[in-house]
């Protein structure tokens, strides 16, 4: 699905940046630990309002796909290659270039809330790297990390190819070097620009991943006609209301509403499930469509029933 394979996507976002290896000199340290808070997305968001990633990943030297996701505190728009996601506070929309199926999942505020903070991707720096090299000029610095270790090479690529698909080489020459430079505002300490590429042994290199970004950017609708970035949902069309109460008859009951667009199918998300629906509060007539109605009230059982 595509909200698994972004999951994975966004796990290589917090695994992947650069590090500082145990041992390194304390400025180094001092230097990472900064850039490391300096990036979190709780910081990001008190300077900024909103954010723009920008992402192409290759694979054997050619680019494989393309990436953006632009997100603030109450919204998440994420396009891989011609697939997209749309999160808000009321509702998770995706889009499949597949088959061009459009499908929201209706899930309690609390829980799409807690899907926003999973969803902002921001720098993370662990261990597995070294601190090559950092230049001053014009305002920026020019951080370099190199990544040597090849068990640790090798579990880059194989979560890179996890997310990615087979599509993705995992081929490792020995000898080789993960090399990682940062663009970094020398003020704020913000990431401005990422790349990696793997040095050779014989000293050429391949490109694995650019990563640009901006702030304080306007983030696309994607029902907007001349949004450019993925196929648009019809935000005009006639609304379904959708009554849904969760947990229906257990003291974690909650009842939600939803208005969902013409085209776009529904499916609903308990706890991280998918969850069977029911025409009746005690959850003991299945829920066989709306035919045709255009307000109506479905209820599931608790989570794990």
């Amino acid at each position: 699905m595509l909200k698994r394979m972004i999951s994975l996507i966004m796990m290589i976002l917090l695994v992947i940046p650069a590090a500082y290896a145990t041992g390194a000199a304390a400025n180094d340290e001092d230097l990472l630990s900064a850039l490391d808070a300096a990036n979190s997305t709780e910081q990001l968001f008190e300077r900024h309002a909103s954010q723009h990633r920008h992402e192409s990943i290759y694979s054997g030297g050619e680019l494989l796909v393309e990436i953006n996701c632009y997100y603030d505190k109450e919204h998440v728009y994420y396009v891989l290659g011609k697939n997209y996601c749309y999160i808000t506070p009321t509702g998770f929309i995706q889009y499949w270039a597949d088959n061009g199926a459009l499908e929201m999942l209706m899930m309690p505020p609390e829980e799409c809330a807690e899907e926003l903070k999973g969803y902002q991707p921001f720098f993370y720096f662990d261990e597995t790297e070294a601190l090559n090299s950092v230049q001053e000029q014009d305002g920026e610095l020019l951080v370099t990390t190199e990544k040597e270790d090849a068990d640790d090479i090798r579990a880059y690529l194989e979560v890179m190819k996890a997310a990615y698909g087979d599509e993705f080489e995992t081929e490792y020459g020995e000898g080789a070097k993960l090399i990682s430079v940062y663009h970094v505002d020398a003020e704020s300490l913000e990431i401005e620009e990422c790349t990696e590429t793997m040095r050779l042994a014989d000293g050429s290199e391949v490109p694995l991943r650019t990563i640009t970004v901006a702030f304080d950017v306007e983030i696309p609708d994607p029902a907007a006609l001349d949004n450019s970035l993925a196929p648009a949902f019809d935000e005009a069309a006639e609304r379904r209301t959708i009554t849904v109460v969760f947990a229906s008859g257990t003291p974690e009951e909650q009842t939600c509403v939803f208005t969902i667009p013409e085209g776009i199918d529904g499916y609903v998300q308990y706890h991280g499930e998918y969850m069977d629906l029911y025409e009746d509060p005690e959850c003991t007539q299945p829920f066989t469509g709306r035919n045709g109605r255009m307000e109506f009230t479905v209820y599931t059982k608790g989570s794990g029933r």
